[in-house]
């Protein structure tokens, strides 16, 4: 089961009857999952190792040396310091067998150590673009147009530098031959891109005789459309790597007849940004 996200709330979805390769596809099963899941795999992982070869120790009975014989605890702890190339020297291999096991145990230790090591990294250092979305979708007039209006703002002091912002909205549609379809159509907005993010943005969708949401009124909307989803992309300026952001948005989220309460604030030689004032919406 997976869940998309907007704003508090969220939708379920799930893949019925979709082909099973869970070993095939564990790198990206391990970087959707949150960072807690992928710590708990790898420590999951590492005691599997370990206590699978403290069991092939014991099988091979008196084989350690500093260790009692058949002493769970002690082929345990010895190896622990093997699988972790430790080696505190109280315990050692004494037998061919304890001495092949060591050899193969401390190998997939340093393979384990670095695949653990790629994943964490990989995974806590994916670039996250800190764009904040506003709550809700409005809609009022803007130079005598009825206007869809969405606002963002950036949650930290860098520079996004190519920065663009799509917005689609998810309608259903009936064809002459009476299926229904789902198709996602592209909203066009009045400036999408924009050379250099550091604040915020209004964007607006013109609601005239070319916009697929033309003429829409509170009564229809349900009828019109199932999800507006917004997506921003842009190359942070820190990192120098593109960043990703993204929001849905429900019918039930269009405010109509409302209008954004402005959030900059300007003073000699510079300019404030009330970040609160994100969501805030005021009747028209």
């Amino acid at each position: 089961m997976s869940r998309l996200d907007y704003g508090s709330s969220s939708m379920k979805y799930q893949i019925l009857n979709q082909p099973r390769r869970p070993f095939s596809d564990l790198y990206h099963l391990l970087m959707r999952g949150n960072g807690i899941n992928l710590l708990l795999f790898a420590l999951g992982t590492y005691l599997f190792f370990i206590g699978l070869f403290a069991a092939l120790f014991l099988l091979g009975g008196d084989c350690i040396e500093g260790a009692e014989p058949g002493a769970i605890q002690d082929v345990f702890w010895f190896s622990v310091q093997t699988f972790s190339t430790i080696g505190y020297g109280g315990m050692l291999p004494k037998t061919p067998y304890a001495h092949a096991l060591v050899t193969l145990e401390s190998f997939v230790g340093l393979a384990g150590v670095a695949m653990m090591t790629a994943l964490l990294y990989s995974r806590f250092s994916r670039p996250v673009a800190r764009v904040g979305f506003s709550d809700k979708l409005v809609i009022c007039t803007h130079n005598g147009v009825s206007t869809l209006m969405l606002r963002i703002a950036n949650e930290r002091d860098n520079r996004i530098f190519d920065a663009r912002v799509q917005l689609h909205v998810l309608v259903e549609q009936v064809t002459a031959e009476g299926t229904l379809l789902r198709r996602q159509i592209e909203l066009e907005l009045v400036q999408s891109e924009t050379p250099m993010f550091m604040l915020s943005r209004v964007l607006l969708h013109r609601l005239d005789a070319h916009s697929p949401l033309h003429a829409v009124s509170p009564e229809d909307v349900q009828d019109r459309m199932l999800f507006i989803l917004a997506s921003f992309t842009g190359t942070d300026d820190a990192l120098m790597q593109s960043v990703y952001a993204h929001q849905v948005y429900r019918v039930d989220d269009i405010a109509f007849n409302h209008r954004f309460v402005d959030m900059m604030i300007h003073g000699p030689g510079e300019i404030q940004m009330l970040y609160d004032n994100l969501s805030a919406v005021t009747p028209e």
